[in-house]
């Protein structure tokens, strides 16, 4: 008894440790089917695939796939182009249109300097420097002083031409005014029946229509003139109207016409002895020989006619001159003396409230532009500038010792 006892004792105190091992290994084995799993999948996944060097969406019509060559394609069919609005084009590494006008190599670095480089919108001399490298400088500050010859030709011109548009106002206003008064010389000169009045009148009348522009009118109220003056006797009142035709008839290109009536003036002042107005006939006829290249007959016209202002006293009639002077050198190839000159002009015409009457400009008007261009504007006017700035005896001599230099290139 005892001995079976003890038996059965040692028999429960021994465990059964098979089905531990078997769930040991069923445990093994899917720990491994799992690793190869992972390791099998994870090299199929992780591949390194190359980025496509051209990705193309072409028509595929045919509804064939192609063989892949290596170019990797992405297809979509016709009726899903047009229904998405999808544009097919060709794309791969090329710069756009638009980048390749910009396309450029270089380097982009810091300005170490902090320098902001200054560029003047103007040449010139550079007269002083206020700020020096280095220091902060601000909106508005002065930085320099430059002397431009391009700034103050313009400046020049600027001042030209405002005082031009002065004085064409003042005119145009002088006229409008002198038209008004003249009907009332007219009836006057009617009344009393003097053909003189009359034929002043007239002729102002005449006169007010040409500087008007005109021409119609300034032609019929110079042949009334010229009626009148016939009935008054005194020839000298032919001279006025004939300036006027004459003047229309250079308006007109008709040079030949033009010649013969200044040339008729011209006699007719000096039969009357009128050197007031043989001084500005000899000058606007000179005009008209400078254009038909007579060059020595329009050098004595002129001369005569300066002669004749000096000792008239009549600043006016010295500036007229001098343009004349000015339009000689100007065709004879002498831009800056010509330029001097216009400036001597303009001077002495601003210094006594002058201007320009229409009956010579043309003259100025002729040339003033051609001689500018050839010697370039900038400098034309720092000379015109200079010849304003000359006096009046200096700028006479000037003009008769420079109309004796041969004539310069075309």
């Amino acid at each position: 008894m005892s001995e079976e006892n003890n038996e059965e004792i040692i028999a429960e105190q021994t465990p059964n440790r098979k089905p531990l091992y078997i769930a040991l290994a069923v445990v093994g084995v899917l720990i491994i089917g799992a690793s190869a799993f992972w390791f099998y999948r994870s090299r199929d996944t992780g591949r390194v695939v190359q980025a496509p060097r051209n990705i193309t969406f072409g028509d595929n019509s045919s509804g064939k796939v192609g063989d892949n060559t290596g170019e990797q394609t992405v297809t979509i069919q016709p009726d899903q182009v047009e229904k998405i609005g999808l544009t097919v084009e060709t794309v791969g590494e090329t710069l756009s249109s638009e980048a390749m006008s910009v396309a450029a190599t270089g380097v982009i670095q810091p300005n170490a300097y902090k320098e902001t480089p200054v560029v003047s919108l103007l040449g010139g001399v550079l007269r002083t420097v206020s700020a020096e490298l280095g220091r902060n400088v601000g909106k508005g500050q002065s930085l320099a002083v430059i002397f431009s010859d391009e700034l103050s030709a313009s400046q020049s011109r600027y001042l030209a031409l405002q005082t031009e548009a002065q004085t064409a106002r003042q005119n145009y206003d002088r006229m409008a005014r002198l038209v008004a008064d003249l009907s009332r010389y007219m009836e006057l000169g009617r009344e009393h029946r003097d053909p003189w009045i009359e034929s002043f009148a007239l002729f102002l009348q005449g006169l007010a229509a040409f500087e008007l522009g005109d021409h119609e009118q300034a032609i019929v109220r110079s042949l009334e003139a010229r009626e009148a003056a016939n009935l008054s006797g005194d020839e000298v009142q032919h001279g006025g109207p004939l300036l006027i035709l004459a003047g229309i008839a250079v308006s007109n290109g008709d040079h030949d016409r033009a010649q013969q009536l200044y040339d008729e003036s011209i006699e007719v002042h000096r039969r009357a002895g009128e050197a007031w107005g043989l001084g500005i006939m000899l000058s606007v006829a000179a005009g008209l020989r400078i254009v038909r290249q007579d060059f020595d007959q329009a050098r004595a016209q002129a001369s005569e006619a300066m002669a004749l202002c000096q000792e008239l006293e009549d600043p006016r009639g010295i500036a007229w001159s001098l343009e004349v002077f000015a339009g000689l050198m100007a065709a004879g190839g002498h831009p800056e003396v010509a330029a001097r000159l216009w400036g001597a002009a303009d001077g002495l015409l601003e210094s006594v409230g002058g201007s320009l009457v229409p009956t010579i400009r043309w003259i100025r008007d002729r040339y003033f532009e051609l001689a500018k261009t050839s010697l370039g504007a900038g400098s034309f006017e720092i000379v015109r500038g200079e010849g304003r700035a000359m006096p009046l005896s200096l700028a006479i001599v000037f003009a008769q010792q420079q109309a004796l230099l041969p004539r310069g290139p075309a």
